[in-house]
């Protein structure tokens, strides 16, 4: 127990210098409680990172560099804990208060499943919608994936929260996670300098069918012979409309459900190509990635038809073998 509290006023000590020189640092606890990591933190700079599941030097690095670029973008404080599976973050957002933070400055608590997001210039729906897309995002990726589209999203809704456009550079930073293929990057980019506001999602498309014309009486004709016409083809009309929606609905959930398999695949790839950079063909790898990744953008833009579903199903090979690529790739490094 002695040799504990030694290593851990040691980093303190060391904490506090970096305060002075305005550097970040990572603390390892061998049980990351909120009283410890309350301690460490307030002998922190601008930015601090807890955690304590073990992460090496590399991990820890990727982790700090998301904590200073939060801070730098915002200029705010930035702070991450990072904790065990079984270990809930709720209990860590009190810090943020016994921190003395305030306004822009934010607090991350994760166990890689469950988040606490702690940003007092946001209000939760914005918060809530920031973690909602990192998970939407990135499906089964890791925590630090993530970590880093919760971060993104944290500084486009800040940015958004005080009424400033973001740069191009700065757009593309803030949606960095979201695997967006050039063509589709330019053209948010374009409705966000517009609106000031990312899009929500396509909505789906409902058709509507055109009213009946109302027909005066004829001379000769009843008028109950009239009604019952009117009634005959109103129900006509009205199963044909039926059929044509329900037929369109069938082909809409198809399409879905085709473009959910290369969708996630596309995902895969652009989250897990960090280190290919280097790599002799990344050039080649990263332009057939874009290729496949428009032609989904295309099938998702468009109307959901029996060709369309064809091309999905096709496009579910070809993104497969893109993945190929980039594991053959990884695994030649």
């Amino acid at each position: 127990m002695p040799r504990l509290w030694t290593r851990m006023a040691t980093k303190v000590v060391v904490a506090q210098f970096l305060a002075v020189v305005g550097c970040s640092l990572t603390v390892t606890l061998a049980h990351a409680a909120p009283e410890d990591v309350l301690k460490f933190l307030q002998n922190t700079g601008q930015t601090g990172v807890a955690q304590n599941v073990g992460l090496d030097a590399g991990k820890k690095g990727e982790v700090e560099a998301i904590a200073n670029d939060l801070a730098a973008k915002t200029g705010s404080k930035a702070y991450i804990v990072l904790l065990k599976r079984d270990e809930g973050p709720q209990e860590y957002g009190s810090l943020y208060e016994r921190l003395n933070m305030k306004g822009k400055d934010i607090l991350i608590a994760s166990n890689g499943t469950q988040w606490e997001v702690k940003v007092a210039a946001l209000s939760h729906e914005a918060k809530q919608a920031a973690v909602d897309r990192a998970l939407a995002s990135s499906g089964d990726a890791k925590p630090i994936p993530r970590l880093k589209i919760v971060a993104n999203e944290l500084t486009l809704a800040l940015s958004q929260a005080k009424g400033q456009r973001l740069s191009w550079n700065e757009f593309q930073a803030a949606n960095a996670g979201k695997g967006w293929s050039g063509q589709r990057m330019s053209s948010e980019y374009d409705h966000y300098k517009t609106t000031g506001q990312l899009p929500s999602g396509t909505l789906a498309t409902v058709g509507h069918s055109a009213p009946v014309p109302y027909t005066a009486q004829s001379a000769g004709i009843g008028f109950g012979t009239w009604a019952f016409m009117g009634a005959l083809v109103a129900a006509i009309v009205g199963v044909v409309i039926w059929r044509r929606r329900k037929r369109d609905a069938d082909v809409a959930g198809e399409l879905k459900q085709m473009l959910s398999g290369p969708e996630n695949v596309m995902t895969d790839v652009y989250m897990n190509m960090d280190g290919l950079e280097n790599h002799p063909r990344f050039g080649q790898l990263l332009d057939a990635a874009n290729a496949c990744q428009a032609k989904l953008d295309e099938l998702k833009r468009g109307t959901a038809t029996r060709e369309a579903v064809a091309k999905a199903r096709s496009l579910n090979d070809e993104a497969n073998r893109v993945r190929r690529m980039f594991d053959e790739a990884k695994m030649a490094r």
